[in-house]
Order: C-alpha cells, then sequence, then structure tokens
C-alpha cells in the first residue's frame, strides 16, 4: 500500500480530484467551523467506499453528528484537542432534509 501526505487548503485540493481515498486527515484552523468542510469532502467524490474521515477541532467547538454523507462514530479527546471521526453513511448519500446536521 501507499500513501501520500498533501499540506495543503480543502478548497484548491479538492479542486485537483486526486484520489479516492480510503483515509482523510483535517487539521483545519481550530477556530473554523467543521461542518462546511466536512460537506465539501463528503460531496467531493474523494472518498472510497468505506473511508474515514478524521477532523482535529478545539474542544470548545462540537462535533457534527452528520455532515452530507458522513456520520460521527468516535471521538477521542487529547487536552484542548477533539479527533472526531467519520464514516460514509450506509447508502453514501446525503442525510434527508430534516435530518439532525450538528449536535445541540
Amino acid at each position: 500500500e501507499r500513501a501520500e501526505v498533501v499540506l495543503s487548503k480543502v478548497e484548491p485540493f479538492l479542486k485537483k480530484r486526486s484520489g479516492p481515498y480510503d483515509i482523510v486527515f483535517l487539521d483545519p484552523p481550530y477556530a473554523m467551523e467543521m461542518l462546511p468542510v466536512l460537506r465539501l469532502v463528503s460531496g467531493s467524490g474523494l472518498l472510497k467506499q468505506g473511508a474515514i474521515v478524521i477532523a482535529e477541532h478545539f474542544k470548545k467547538q462540537a462535533s457534527p453528528e452528520t455532515a452530507g454523507a458522513l456520520a460521527l462514530f468516535r471521538e477521542a479527546k487529547y487536552g484542548d484537542t477533539v479527533l472526531a471521526f467519520y464514516a460514509m453513511n450506509s447508502r453514501g448519500q446525503e442525510q434527508e432534509a430534516g435530518g439532525q446536521e450538528e449536535r445541540p
């Protein structure tokens, strides 16, 4: 197997259309809201079936339960940092209208 590490802002990276990927790690600035970034990745077509997306964020920020076709399945907290683990939902489709997108 091979790995590729890319240091880039998400928008230019998604325009390149490389992939598909099994694992994507997102480390945005801590003040950045996670939901829009997760939605971009979810809708990019760059995730393999069964892909995992790991998003790092500040502990005071809630991890969205869902974002597009991604669903939160685990959180790990380390000091001020949270790692939120997402997987594609069972159909790889976005939540239907009215589905909860963020935790209260």
